[in-house]
């Protein structure tokens, strides 16, 4: 708590001791930035998509892959086990080597779901949290502007007078 008192203090003064009068130069400038690194954050959204849906395109071509493997060495192992009594004991081991393997698969899908689920909403607490302090930025800089266009408009008033 005298910590907070402490830095209150401080930032109170420094916001005393700076100036009143804000440029428009400096409110554009702002914008610009603000700008710059949305166009840069698209870009890094943009690049990431990308890379998700390469990942996953790899993904199901495995899928894939395996799945047409799975049948071969199924519809070779079941041939076998009519022939070969001690190939029936192999053919069941696949069977339930392939289910565990589907459970384990979809077990890493829904894992993979909840923690994207997760990452979303810590997402939005974080844009919420980053809200409230743009807010309060966004009216301190409209109360600023205020003052420079009240300081214009007279300067504009003292003119005309002469």
């Amino acid at each position: 708590a005298r910590e907070r008192e402490e830095q209150y203090k401080s930032l109170l003064a420094e916001y005393e001791s700076a100036s009143k009068v804000v440029q428009r130069s400096t409110f554009v400038h702002r914008i610009m930035e603000i700008i710059k690194n949305i166009k840069h954050q698209e870009a890094d959204i943009r690049n990431i998509i990308e890379d998700t849906r390469v990942v996953q395109r790899e993904i199901n071509t495995a899928t894939e892959v395996l799945q047409r493997a799975h049948a071969l060495v199924d519809d070779m192992v079941f041939r076998e086990a009519k022939k070969d009594a001690s190939m029936k004991d192999a053919y069941v081991q696949l069977t339930q080597l392939h289910n565990n393997f589907a459970s384990l698969t979809q077990n890493v899908e829904s894992l993979g779901r909840v923690q994207k689920e997760i990452r979303e909403l810590e997402a939005k607490l974080e844009e919420m949290a980053s809200r409230q302090m743009d807010v309060d930025q966004i009216m301190k800089d409209i109360e600023a502007v205020n003052v420079e266009n009240q300081s214009l408009e007279a300067q504009i008033k003292q003119q005309r007078r002469k």
